[in-house]
């Protein structure tokens, strides 16, 4: 598997972090009105995964890919716990 990509995200608020993940052809700034009052309370990423959005456009694209990338993404940003 080839290294993992670096995302486009967003973040707002404050607090423990707290990752959003859109679906099949969204991104993440589909989510920025509705995460409104959780920025209160966590520092909300919206994260957009490979292929959508401003993130890069590569193969595969499967969700064990997708989940390592977020993985990755995870590790990139040293949170243990989301």
């Amino acid at each position: 598997m080839s290294a993992a990509p670096d995302l486009a995200y967003d973040a707002l608020g404050q607090g423990p972090p707290l990752y959003v993940l859109h679906g099949f052809l969204g991104a993440g700034e589909n989510w920025r009105t509705v995460l409104k009052p959780f920025q209160a309370h966590f520092t909300v990423y919206y994260i957009d995964q490979r292929n959508h959005g401003r993130s890069p456009h590569l193969r595969p694209t499967d969700y064990p890919t997708l989940a390592a990338d977020i993985y990755a993404f995870a590790t990139r940003q040293g949170h243990t716990q989301v």
